[in-house]
């Protein structure tokens, strides 16, 4: 057997078993809301036609305990919807502007004083930009109270309104979610910023607050936290929606540059062996090895590869309900020849600018003494 034969069937077998995993990952049922109390806490910024709904239907959601809202800046647009919430349910939700100069992460110089004000506990961090869903908190606490160190949810990207938006929901969808799935059947998976729910009392005994500064990307850096507590990091099997809406190619490309440097920062194994796992190397072994194979010419190859590929792609968004329509084929072609670049143009970025901030993104981020 060549090389690009036993490297395709690998390619193949995980597509496969990844592709499972994330049918296996279907909502079953529901979760009661929690019977102790919890903090959710928001990180608000800039203006949305979503961020008031969100708000609003978050404090409406069936859970003992508190929202606390924080703002850096009272001049931020998000500051008006914010505080109009908190005045409408005193006692419930709490409005918290200002930030923490000790931190160079413009969210957590935001997130700080919200997190040492929560008054539970139990956390969650939830950006406002997740559609609130109370089947989707009560699963995260479930996760909790069975036993894991804490529980996230990955991002399902939906009303993708340009082309640019439907790149990044290939990336989320089709690419992202289906890996974590496998990932989370070995205790692996990742930790999400936009859900993620753990204890306060589990993180100060993994070094506080500041542990989350140590690295670029705040999700990280928490889940390695807690993992270094013992237990696992369970990933739920609902999904955090996420609109993405009419987003640009520019706001795109910064995004998905800062996804792989923090990858590239907190796991560089990772960083390389996603491009081992990615579509163009899929393609590339498949043209190759069905071309010896099936005795047929390297395009013909190439094509009966991309058809296996995005066949499943397509099944198993058909058979998930996950967004699909007929730019979604397009975007996940685009997703898979852009991605290789991503990943060489992170490897030389040294630093990004984040909301403003000048982020440093080295290749690992020193490890606590």
């Amino acid at each position: 057997m060549s090389a690009a034969i036993a490297g395709w069937l690998a390619a193949l077998a995980f597509l496969l078993a990844s592709g499972a995993a994330a049918l296996l990952r279907r909502p079953r049922g529901g979760a009661d809301p929690p019977a102790f109390p919890v903090s959710i806490v928001v990180p608000v910024k800039g203006a949305s036609p979503l961020l008031a709904p969100n708000l609003a239907a978050l404090a409406g959601m069936p859970f003992a305990g508190e929202i606390v809202l924080a703002v850096a800046d009272a001049g931020d647009p998000a500051h008006a919807a914010a505080a109009r919430l908190a005045a409408a349910n005193p006692g419930r939700v709490r409005l918290l502007v200002g930030e923490d100069p000790a931190f160079a992460n413009p969210k957590l110089r935001n997130v700080a004083k919200a997190y040492r004000a929560a008054r539970h506990d139990t956390i969650v961090f939830l950006d406002d930009t997740v559609r609130p869903e109370a089947a989707l908190l009560a699963e995260l606490f479930a996760r909790l109270a069975a036993g894991a160190r804490a529980a996230t949810a990955p991002p399902l990207a939906v009303d993708a309104r340009t082309f640019a938006a439907e790149f990044e929901a290939a990336t989320c969808n089709g690419y992202l979610l289906r890996i974590e799935a496998l990932l989370d059947l070995a205790g692996l998976a990742a930790g999400f910023g936009n859900a993620f729910a753990f204890r306060k009392s589990d993180l100060e005994a993994a070094g506080g607050f500041a542990r989350l500064a140590e690295g670029p990307c705040e999700d990280n850096a928490l889940s390695r936290a807690l993992r270094g507590r013992g237990g696992r990091i369970a990933l739920a099997r609902r999904n955090a929606i996420r609109p993405v809406g009419a987003r640009g190619w520019r706001d795109v490309a910064l995004r998905h540059l800062r996804w792989k440097n923090c990858t590239k920062c907190h796991d560089p194994g990772a960083f390389f062996l996603e491009i081992a796992i990615g579509g163009m190397a899929f393609h590339l072994l498949g043209a190759a090895a069905l071309a010896e194979l099936l005795g047929i010419g390297w395009w013909a190859g190439l094509g009966a590869s991309a058809a296996i590929w995005y066949g499943v792609e397509l099944a198993l968004h058909c058979a998930s309900g996950w967004p699909l329509g007929w730019r979604s084929p397009l975007a996940w072609v685009a997703r898979d020849l852009a991605h290789p670049a991503l990943t060489v143009a992170a490897a030389f970025t040294r630093a990004l600018e984040w909301r403003g901030t000048r982020i440093e993104m080295p290749w690992r981020w020193p490890r606590p003494r």
